[in-house]
């Protein structure tokens, strides 16, 4: 597994760790909430309906008034018996101070065979505290007497906590109300509620009381963590498997982007990560094959520019051979000491004379057109005419035109064009291509010369009748050593064009060639 792999399944095992602790504990206390919630409402209500049936029992089943003093709430068959109660307030009306705020809880046990009345009382005990859900006491008013279902029948006399004892004075004024205070009297934690009991004449003679302790909640706290633990491990078992699967999906395309990073590194620009994503992930990989593509477009130029060094070395060495081996051939002859005649010591003159001259202008075109494709090289400009640097232009190819009986017409109006240029070699520019324009027609023929401008800008052409460009050459016209002369260009170096094609690019023109329809170059100037 990668290791960008390994280290995502890492985070994303601790995210569902960290989401797993939090998830519990939320759940565990949103669940003991709702629970102790649901709870206290379902005690309160079931409360509330067992006061109301044990007042309307007081009421059906009211005892007579010499016995209502005695034995207070009890009922005859589904009431309460309270029997031993008038024994329980005569001790308490005879007890000491310290007793008169205290309340006797009387715990009755349906074993207790000896007394009928307390198994009775018990087993009516037991069934209310199944219909309230909770431990039932039943506390007598007067007597402040707590009756309950235990164990076994015993009685209890302390004081109760300050909290239980204002909840009872406030069933007794009629409230329904429900405290956590009978805590200490439980010895658990738990939640009472609490509800008036009344006789005929509607007085609060007693009170209801429903204990319900929190550890029945704790088991269904714990079984309902069992369950969620359960779906939590499932879910975080089937989470640790797709975070695997989903960081070696999320890797993959990383994975890739390295391979052709590092194929691209080794030289192998052809290499793309054909990954087509609409996310960072795929700009990313975009920006690769991007780059590769620039790349490939920068090795192929590096190939064309090396050929062309090539090219450039060879035609030189070719130009140079030439003329370099006439001379010393020439030399050689003259110096071996042979003895030649005036006319032909004056002939091998003559033809060192040319050859030098063929080095001399290579040399000087070379030089000129390095120093034109120097950036640093600048040209100095001023206002000048376009139209005057043409006519001088004309006029010098004229000398050589005449020599093939070639005339240079104007075929539209020459209007006066100004702008900034260096004037000798815009007045260059239009000779080479006068020049070339010369050589390529045949004799006796005509050159078509116009120039045309508007707000826009202006343009030159310049039409020869000749045999017009290969076209095999014509992509490459302006380039070094680009001559196609042959026996009307003999002593052509093949750098006139790529001379006139810089003089151009420096001042912002743009010089153009093709062959015209019926026959011949049209070489056009163009300035916007």
């Amino acid at each position: 597994m990668p290791k960008l792999a390994k280290r995502l399944f890492l985070y994303f095992s601790a995210a569902l760790i960290v989401f797993t602790i939090v998830l519990a504990g939320l759940f565990d206390t949103l669940m003991r909430d709702a629970s102790i919630k649901e709870n206290r409402a379902l005690l309160e209500n079931r409360t509330r309906a067992l006061a109301a049936s044990l007042t309307e029992e007081s009421a059906a089943q009211a005892p007579a008034p010499a016995q209502e003093n005695r034995r207070g709430m009890r009922g005859r068959q589904r009431g309460m018996h309270m029997r031993g109660m008038h024994h329980m307030d005569n001790t308490l009306e005879n007890s000491s101070d310290t007793r008169s705020n205290s309340y006797c809880r009387r715990y009755v046990s349906e074993a207790d065979t000896s007394k009928p009345a307390s198994a009775e009382d018990a087993s009516y005990l037991k069934n209310l505290s199944a219909l309230a859900g909770g431990t039932v006491w039943l506390v007598d008013r007067r007597s402040k007497t707590i009756t309950a279902y235990g164990p076994d029948d015993k009685e209890i006399y302390d004081a109760l906590p300050e909290e239980a004892e204002s909840m009872l004075n406030s069933i007794y004024e009629g409230s329904f109300v429900s405290s956590e205070g009978f805590n200490e009297l439980l010895d658990a934690p738990s939640f009472t509620a609490g509800a008036p009991i009344k006789n005929t004449n509607g007085e609060v003679t007693g009170a209801l009381l429903v204990h319900r302790t929190f550890s029945g909640l704790a088991e269904s706290e714990r079984s309902g963590l069992k369950i969620l633990a359960a779906a939590i491990a499932s879910a975080f078992v089937l989470s640790l498997v797709l975070s695997l699967i989903l960081a070696r999906r999320f890797v993959r395309p990383l994975a890739r982007m390295e391979k052709t990073a590092a194929v691209l590194a080794e030289g192998n620009y052809s290499e793309r990560t054909d990954i087509r994503q609409d996310d960072e992930v795929g700009s990313l990989a975009r920006s690769i094959d991007t780059l590769a593509e620039r790349l490939s477009e920068a090795e192929k130029e590096r190939e064309r520019l090396e050929k062309m060094r090539r090219d450039f070395l060879s035609s030189v060495s070719h130009e140079l051979r030439t003329p370099l081996t006439v001379l010393r051939g020439t030399v050689d002859l003259l110096s071996s000491g042979i003895e030649i005649s005036g006319e032909k010591r004056r002939s091998l003159l003559e033809q060192t004379m040319s050859q030098t001259s063929q080095l001399e202008r290579l040399v000087n075109d070379l030089f000129e057109l390095t120093r034109l494709e120097n950036p640093d090289f600048t040209i100095e400009k001023s206002q000048g005419s376009i139209t005057d640097a043409l006519e001088d232009a004309v006029s010098s190819a004229n000398r050589i035109a005449s020599k093939k009986n070639i005339a240079i017409k104007a075929v539209s109006p020459i209007m006066p064009v100004i702008m900034d240029m260096d004037y000798g070699r815009i007045r260059q520019m239009f000779l080479i291509v006068l020049d070339n324009a010369v050589k390529f027609s045949p004799a006796d023929g005509e050159i078509e010369l116009s120039l045309q401008s508007n707000d826009s800008g202006w343009s030159v052409s310049i039409r020869d009748h000749g045999q017009g460009i290969p076209e095999d050459i014509l992509p490459e016209l302006f380039g070094r050593f680009r001559s196609h002369g042959g026996e009307n260009n003999p002593n052509g170096t093949g750098l006139g064009l790529a001379i006139a094609k810089q003089i151009a690019n420096r001042h912002g023109i743009e010089l153009t060639a093709k062959n015209a329809e019926s026959g011949g170059a049209v070489f056009t100037f163009s300035k916007s």
